[in-house]
């Protein structure tokens, strides 16, 4: 069995530049009304629920007894997504 020697990075070796910003703060949800954030009430399957988080996916949150958690796409809940600067 042959080792093959692994090259050793040297310290001086240039870091990937992080991002400016982070791709879950870019990402805006919004419905007739403006601008929709987390804990703000929307209507999925004719019923109100809550906003969990925000994504690519919106997590939402039942407002019933079970409290049931959907990952539904935003025209589900009648809401466009925008990638732009959170302010």
């Amino acid at each position: 069995m042959r080792i093959n020697p692994i090259q050793a990075i040297p310290p001086e070796f240039p870091k990937k530049p992080k991002a400016s910003t982070d791709l879950k703060s870019d990402l805006r949800l919004f419905d007739a009304n403006g601008e929709v954030r987390v804990g703000d009430v929307v209507r999925f399957n004719k019923k109100p629920c809550y906003v969990e988080r925000i994504g690519e996916l919106v997590t939402v949150v039942a407002m019933d007894e079970r409290k049931y958690t959907f990952n539904v796409l935003p025209h589900q809940i009648d809401c466009v997504l925008q990638k732009g600067e959170s302010k």
